[in-house]
């Protein structure tokens, strides 16, 4: 009996150009959040398809043959197009509150209020600095008598920093103990540093977002306080 394998695209030769045209234009013009991920996936499916359009021009035989490869083929490539979609083609400022929960919940294990004070402090250093994320350095001094240091992991979401990368580092030395924490910001380029000094009394405020509210609610209330009332911040020159 004859195999006969179905095409998946048209034109071959250009099973490659979708993905390479689509991802190397400028943040602003690539899709985001899971718009991206589909048409990325998508594209990777076409590529596998074609591979093995060409493999049963070859005979049928040779198609038999790398059957089950394709299979493995496909869902690698599928992983791995997903995971540089995800981290690479979704600018900072087109995330939505909901897509800040269900990141700060995987990071973290939970969404409290939090990590969204610690995603303001993080865009806001950002926009300080004039960077990107990834261009920044993060150095937090914790105060030892706080609960946690939640505000960490929301700081390293905001900016895409980690231990992994060494641009996220918790400090031998505390806060003092008027503050909850103390984060240093420094641009890997320029060099440029912005001082965030977060007081004590925020802490109450947070804990009352947290009983009132639930997880899918508490990114907005964090948004609403002044600045005075989150943190002050000095920038060396």
């Amino acid at each position: 009996m004859r195999c006969r394998v179905r095409p998946l695209l048209p034109d071959r030769h250009d099973a490659l150009a979708i993905p390479l045209n689509r991802y190397t234009t400028s943040p602003d013009t690539r899709p985001s959040g899971w718009a991206g991920w589909r048409s990325a996936r998508a594209s990777a499916i076409r590529f596998v398809g074609a591979s093995s359009e060409r493999r049963y021009q070859d005979g049928p035989a040779n198609s038999l043959k790398f059957t089950r490869l394709d299979a493995y083929a496909m869902k690698f490539i599928t992983i791995a197009v997903s995971l540089a979609a995800l981290l690479t083609c979704i600018p900072i400022k087109a995330q939505t509150p909901e897509q800040w929960t269900k990141w700060g919940t995987l990071v973290h294990g939970g969404f409290g209020s939090l990590i969204a004070y610690g995603i303001r402090v993080g865009d806001d250093a950002l926009k300080r600095l004039n960077a990107q994320k990834r261009e920044v350095i993060v150095e937090y001094f914790d105060n030892p008598a706080a609960p946690c240091a939640c505000v960490a992991d929301g700081i390293a979401i905001a900016v895409t920093a980690s231990l992994g990368q060494r641009s996220l580092r918790l400090s031998d030395s505390n806060a003092p103990s008027h503050l909850l924490a103390r984060v240093i910001f420094t641009h890997k380029e320029t060099k440029q540093t912005a001082i965030y000094e977060l007081p004590w009394t925020a802490l109450a405020q947070m804990r009352e977002i947290n009983s009132r509210l639930p997880p899918e609610q508490r990114y907005a209330a964090v948004m609403k306080p002044d600045t005075d009332m989150l943190y002050s911040v000095t920038q060396p020159r």
